[in-house]
């Protein structure tokens, strides 16, 4: 009776986790679909860097995104952005293979958990919060390989195509790979100083003025080569 029993329970702890697995890959694969219509995209950015010995001002730019993957950032100046957690579209979080298991549901929220199966992802594990009305992802915690850890919130534009008003991505310098761009010793050794204790930092980028599948010239994601 005691073996018929532990079969029992665990043949229903499989079907329960195959269910959820079920359950969580049907729900992102509805997230992906309403992101498959959107060709490319421009819209002005403001940029915000909250970094302690990085005192930077706020910058404005124009970005531009053409499927698959082409990305381009315009602006007067220089601008800062993290290499990790900026998307060109939230889906970007669920893109290659995965296992992906619900951890937590209720009315509004559900939170899966997505293990990445492809070995050269720099993903490692991510928790993500999704709207499940509005069926948005707006929130991930990220495990990578060589990154360290990141948390990622996002904010969603009133408009038909649920792109994002606002991305904000916080971390630890210790571990986060800042894109800096510029050159310079005094801010070299700042950051080098500053990967030996803990400080947190964090990226703001607010959307606005969106344009959406009016289609983009292939010439505006060529750089220009200098003379």
């Amino acid at each position: 009776m005691k073996i018929l029993l532990s079969i029992f329970v665990l043949f229903l702890s499989i079907n329960l986790c195959s269910q959820q697995t079920n359950n969580a890959e049907k729900l992102l694969e509805e997230i992906k679909g309403k992101y498959e219509i959107i060709n490319d995209y421009q819209a002005k950015v403001h940029i915000h860097v909250d970094v302690d010995f990085l005192k930077m001002p706020d910058k404005k730019a124009t970005v531009y995104f053409k499927k698959p993957d082409k990305f381009r950032m315009k602006s007067k100046g220089f601008a800062m952005l993290p290499k990790n957690g900026v998307n060109f579209i939230p889906t970007d979080f669920i893109k290659g293979e995965y296992t992906a298991i619900s951890i937590s549901k209720n009315d509004n929220t559900e939170v899966i958990k997505l293990i990445y199966l492809e070995p050269d992802s720099e993903i490692i594990l991510s928790t993500l919060w999704i709207d499940i009305k509005g069926k948005r992802i707006t929130a991930v915690d990220v495990n990578t390989k060589n990154a360290g850890s990141y948390r990622v919130e996002i904010s969603y534009a009133e408009n038909s195509f649920d792109l994002p008003s606002m991305i904000n991505v916080s971390f630890d310098i210790r571990e986060f790979e800042l894109p800096v761009s510029f050159t310079g010793e005094f801010i070299k050794k700042k950051i080098k100083k500053a990967k030996d204790k803990e400080t947190k930092g964090s990226v703001t980028i607010n959307y606005s003025d969106y344009k959406v599948n009016e289609g983009i010239d292939d010439k505006i994601f060529k750089k220009k080569t200098k003379k």
